[in-house]
């Protein structure tokens, strides 16, 4: 079944990644009708690809990859350069892409929303695994689901915070009590 159902796939993908881009622009009736044809479609291309020759799994995942690189490769060339003399907006502007871009910023937000919320989320990881009264097991699952939510979580309010220095001193604060608690409990703790 090899070669017909690959050319099959690439060609569900990009017809179901075209719908869904021409489904932003509809209005009305087209668009419900435009944006269910397009996803339609994307589930088609799952198991087409599936039919592919390498099975289930390597297929759906082949299938799930083509589909995202069809739709990023949409949205780099459906992008427009900014005007060249863009007015000027508070740095405490809402919409993140209507800040003024500067470098020691973004590096700044990038440090603070990746490695800093990162290490605020396994402090408070840390802190329920040592502390909290439960069996070992049992506290070492429920750590390792919440803290990718919780360095989530953060991370979404480290980048939608308009305020970097508020955003520092916060995550710094929430890492330092929860590590201070990790490591020294509280009066009549165990």
């Amino acid at each position: 079944m090899g070669e017909w159902a690959i050319w099959a796939g690439w060609g569900l993908a990009s017809a179901g990644v075209i719908g869904l881009r021409w489904s932003w622009r509809a209005r009305g009736s087209a668009h419900a009708a435009i944006l269910l044809g397009g996803w339609a479609l994307v589930v088609l291309t799952l198991p087409t690809f599936a039919f592919a020759g390498e099975g289930a799994d390597r297929g759906i995942a082949i299938a799930l990859c083509a589909i995202s690189a069809l739709a990023y490769l949409f949205v780099a060339f459906g992008l427009t350069p900014r005007a060249a003399k863009a007015k000027a907006v508070a740095a405490d502007a809402l919409d993140p892409a209507q800040r003024p871009a500067r470098a020691w910023r973004a590096l700044w937000r990038f440090l603070a929303a990746g490695p800093l919320t990162g290490l605020a989320a396994l402090a408070i990881a840390a802190a329920f695994v040592l502390r909290v009264d439960l069996p070992l097991a049992e506290r070492m699952a429920i750590a390792a689901i919440t803290q990718p939510l919780v360095w989530a979580a953060l991370m979404a309010w480290a980048m939608a915070d308009a305020r970097l220095t508020r955003v520092t001193l916060v995550t710094l604060a929430i890492a330092v009590t929860a590590s201070l608690g990790a490591l020294y409990p509280l009066a009549g703790a165990r």
